[in-house]
């Protein structure tokens, strides 16, 4: 049986920077490798178009470098495939589609983080095209082979993705580290596997850790980390989990690593009293979603939540916008897991501000708890994630 495991935590805020490199890596155990995280930027329209169409901001990003000489691209870090792809320059669509009246349109070749295949010597195009499950949609990609570096290490002839569509308010690509396998595409390493496979790593494991995401410091590194082959228990408080993977993953459209989720409180100032939100029978599928910042909750649950924030208001497309003062509140909801095993989410991380989402003046903030738009299971995205490590 496959097993997902939490780590209880009391904070989970900056890991490292740039400046600290030296020191970053003289800690790192030989068969580890860390990885800083940053938050995307995007501009506050583009951010707010695409947190309306799906609830999806931008998340955490990791940098990977691709090809001979070494393209430098931030790849943002998603659970779905266990399939890297990333977007190619405007250059390839062209010679691609050339007869096909292919007008250029919505992609670029100036664009930071586009890569490009002509550039790399290394570089092989495999001649397949498969489908991969991406943020709610199947997304077409051309297969490809090029020299993968992470944070040094090289994965030699590593295969990924090219997407097929520009234009398609993803991203530059992704880092996928999760269980489904594409379709049309064959068995294949991955990242992980690439990286044991060349020794850079002992086992499969590896930890996501995230911080503050909606800080003045969004887009600097050190917003959290991202941990291959081990989990650095320094950055947190509490005990390891072992939870089983739920079925549910085999259904849950992009999304791997699900467990089953039977109790949401509501706990006062002293955690001395507690409402609860979900029933005694309830018993949800739970899946970890890096690609969100918001954590989606079904129907009921999520109603009952909302009595907690009389003032709340829909604010755009799923989207509550509450007073900013409900972050001071002393207050957690507590999700709990199996037999004993729960993480308690402070207020102050549900409430999202500055407000980048809608058009609501001074003083009105996000919720960053929404009504799940899948059937019977919950998303937990980086609402709950701050105060939990994933391994």
């Amino acid at each position: 049986m496959q097993y997902l495991t939490l780590l209880l935590a009391v904070t989970l805020s900056v890991c490292c920077t740039l400046g600290s490199a030296v020191e970053r890596e003289s800690t790192v155990p030989e068969g580890v490798i860390k990885l800083p995280l940053r938050s995307r930027v995007l501009s506050d329209d583009k951010f707010r178009k695409r947190s309306s169409a799906s609830c999806k901001p931008p998340g955490y990003e990791a940098a990977v470098e691709i090809g001979t000489p070494r393209q430098p691209l931030w790849l943002p870090i998603g659970l779905s495939s266990n399939n890297l792809w990333t977007t190619p320059l405007c250059t390839f669509y062209e010679e691609y589609y050339s007869g096909r009246n292919y007008t250029g349109k919505d992609c670029s070749d100036t664009q930071a983080g586009l890569y490009n295949p002509h550039g790399s010597s290394t570089s092989r195009n495999v001649s397949t095209a498969f489908l991969t499950a991406e943020r709610e949609m199947f997304l077409r990609l051309w297969a490809f082979e090029d020299d993968v570096w992470i944070d040094g290490h090289r994965i030699q002839k590593a295969q990924f993705g090219l997407n097929q569509k520009p234009g398609d308010d993803l991203s530059v690509g992704s880092l996928e580290l999760g269980l489904s396998i594409p379709r049309g595409r064959g068995r294949h390493d991955g990242v992980l596997g690439g990286l044991l496979s060349s020794g850079d790593i002992q086992n499969l494991t590896f930890s996501l850790s995230i911080g503050a995401a909606m800080t003045q410091n969004e887009g600097a590194i050190g917003e959290g980390e991202l941990v291959f082959g081990g989990v650095d228990i320094r950055k947190n408080h509490g005990e390891l989990h072992r939870l089983p993977l739920s079925s549910i993953w085999e259904t849950a459209f992009g999304l791997s690593y699900c467990v089953e989720l039977n109790t949401i409180l509501f706990l006062t100032t002293s955690k001395s009293q507690s409402l609860t939100l979900t029933g005694p029978e309830d018993v949800f599928g739970a899946c970890l979603d890096t690609t969100s910042t918001f954590t989606e909750l079904p129907d009921a649950p999520f109603h009952r939540l909302l009595e907690f924030f009389p003032e709340a208001e829909l604010a755009g497309d799923n989207l509550y916008s509450v007073p900013c003062q409900y972050a001071n509140i002393v207050a957690h909801v507590r999700f709990g897991f199996g037999d004993g095993v729960y993480i308690d989410v402070p207020y102050g991380e549900l409430v999202l501000q500055p407000n980048r989402f809608t058009e609501d003046g001074p003083g009105y903030c996000v919720l960053g708890i929404t009504r799940s738009r899948s059937t019977g299971y919950a998303r937990l995205g980086e609402t709950f994630l701050r105060s939990a490590t994933a391994l």
